[in-house]
């Protein structure tokens, strides 16, 4: 088994070439890549990964696929300039793999490994490699990194959750429409994930993506008509959504503002998807009234974040047929990892 390394285009050292300023550029042959390297300038785990004997020794890998390739993960040291990183191996099943086998299988890999790590990845130079070792095609560009707020997948989960995730998105390969749906959905949850972000902004974010899901996924499995979708409302096509799918809708505990908010305009009838698409809709829409313009509270705006942000990755997690376990944001302070809803 060869060792996972950090290649640089051209032999040059990593200080000499991670300066350059490059937008975008792709150099080389596709079809003559034999394995690409993907560096991804990210600590996705600080744990140790499995053992490896390797030529040149034991080294912690992570095997996973996706569909056309093997991959496999390791951690490498961290570098003044670049901090932890990440670097992906990946062979094609079948050699002379085409430009576009190669962009598909960089999306992939750039919603699984955000999936896994709670915001964008940030991956670097990918670099494809001749059966020989000789560098014969480079992607160049300029990395979409950030810091997560939160993280359902805790690092030392890493090791189990990412094979079976990555098996999930196998899953979608025959499901062209719900393959493009679950990516665009993981993007709107690392946008609204991303720390530094105002509440205000991160709501309508993560309310767009539980909407996407929505009304696209209840159209696809026949349970509701194009026509019948837009008669309701988006809450009425969430709470759906949701009961289908086995994720609870009810306000959970501790969500002492909602559940004011929820008795004193909505007779305490409300359950959680109707919750925050209201204060979404005080968010986004103006008020009737200039002298009754108010925001939602504080409080509102966390809880409501939190809930929103739990529908979103639950529902994507359902979608890529995930069973295990995870870190809920519904445990304020309380750091435990549950199964997901529908495993019990």
């Amino acid at each position: 088994m060869p060792t996972v390394k950090d290649v640089a285009p051209n032999g040059l050292l990593g200080k000499e070439w991670h300066s350059i300023s490059i937008n975008h550029l792709i150099a080389g042959d596709p079809t003559a890549v034999h394995r690409l390297v993907f560096h991804v300038a990210s600590e996705l785990t600080h744990f140790p990964l499995p053992d490896c004997h390797t030529d040149e020794g034991v080294q912690g890998q992570l095997e996973f696929a996706l569909p056309g390739w093997h991959l496999r993960m390791a951690r490498i040291e961290p570098s003044p300039i670049s901090g932890p990183a990440t670097i992906v191996e990946a062979t094609p099943d079948h050699p002379s793999p085409t430009g576009e086998m190669i962009d598909v299988l960089g999306d992939q890999l750039f919603d699984l490994l955000g999936l896994i790590a709670g915001t964008e990845p940030g991956v670097d130079p990918t670099v494809g490699l001749s059966e020989s070792d000789e560098i014969v095609w480079v992607h160049w560009g300029v990395p979409r990194s950030g810091q997560a707020s939160w993280r359902w997948c805790e690092p030392e989960m890493v090791e189990s959750v990412l094979p079976i995730l990555a098996h999930g998105f196998t899953g979608l390969v025959q499901d062209v429409a719900t393959q493009k749906i679950v990516s665009r959905a993981i993007r709107y949850w690392m946008a609204a994930n991303a720390r530094g972000v105002v509440l205000d902004v991160k709501i309508p974010v993560a309310c767009s993506g539980l909407e996407l899901l929505a009304w696209t996924v209840l159209q696809q499995r026949g349970w509701l008509t194009a026509e019948s979708v837009n008669k309701l409302n988006v809450a009425a096509n969430l709470r759906l959504l949701l009961y289908s799918m086995d994720i609870p809708v009810a306000l959970p505990a501790g969500f002492d503002a909602l559940a004011k908010r929820n008795g004193a305009y909505h007779g305490g009838t409300a359950k959680g998807p109707e919750l925050i698409f209201a204060v979404r809709n005080d968010l986004v829409h103006p008020a009737k009234k200039a002298a009754k313009l108010e925001w939602p509270s504080s409080p509102e705006l966390t809880e409501a974040w939190r809930l929103s942000m739990w529908y979103l990755e639950l529902v994507i997690l359902r979608l890529l047929d995930y069973q295990g376990g995870h870190l809920s944001r519904l445990k304020h302070g309380a750091f435990s990892i549950d199964s997901v809803p529908w495993a019990s």
